[in-house]
């Protein structure tokens, strides 16, 4: 397994640790090789999401947390539905980058609550084959690392900014234009 980056909380470490644990063909687990009770702990902030032949990604699976934060069940809704108009471009690629290459992705948004509060989300995005094979899946990880009043009740409008954003090599590299610069 490749060091992992100091900036990944627990729960994404957590998440990245139980990937490399499965068995990979062609460096990528099929969806049917992970089992959720392997992470009982991180499950509310667990989501797979699927790109469909409309190439719109859509929530396969989402966590208690997760439809907690957005104040309704997500399963089956489009992505782009949770992200200001801006930002849901920049989210999509990440999202066709990460099954495309296949490589893994981390990032920090910041979340807007109808209250004015500004939380920041960590999310790992990881790749898995669906049952045919395809790279369709996504295996990922959203959880609020704000410290204060992460859990109050407050609904989200939306996620409005991305403060960073990193590719990582899972096998396969990572694409050009996401290769830092040295």
């Amino acid at each position: 397994m490749q060091p992992v980056d100091p900036k990944f909380g627990p729960i994404a470490r957590t998440l990245l640790e139980t990937w490399f644990a499965l068995p990979k063909h062609d460096l990528v687990p099929y969806r049917s090789d992970f089992d959720p009770m392997v992470a009982v702990p991180i499950l509310p902030v667990l989501v797979i999401l699927e790109r469909g032949s409309d190439r719109v990604w859509r929530f396969r699976l989402a966590g208690t947390e997760i439809d907690r934060r957005w104040d309704r069940k997500v399963t089956g809704h489009d992505f782009t539905e949770l992200l200001a108009p801006d930002i849901a471009p920049i989210m999509c690629r990440e999202l066709d980058t990460v099954v495309d290459t296949p490589c893994g992705s981390w990032s920090l948004a910041h979340v807007k609550f109808n209250s004015d509060r500004v939380a920041r989300i960590e999310f790992l995005r990881l790749p898995l084959r669906a049952k045919d094979g395809s790279l369709s899946l996504i295996l990922g990880c959203a959880p609020e690392i704000t410290s204060r009043n992460a859990y109050r009740p407050d609904t989200p409008l939306s996620v409005v900014g991305l403060v960073e954003q990193h590719f990582f090599d899972l096998g396969a590299g990572i694409p050009l234009a996401h290769r830092p610069v040295s």
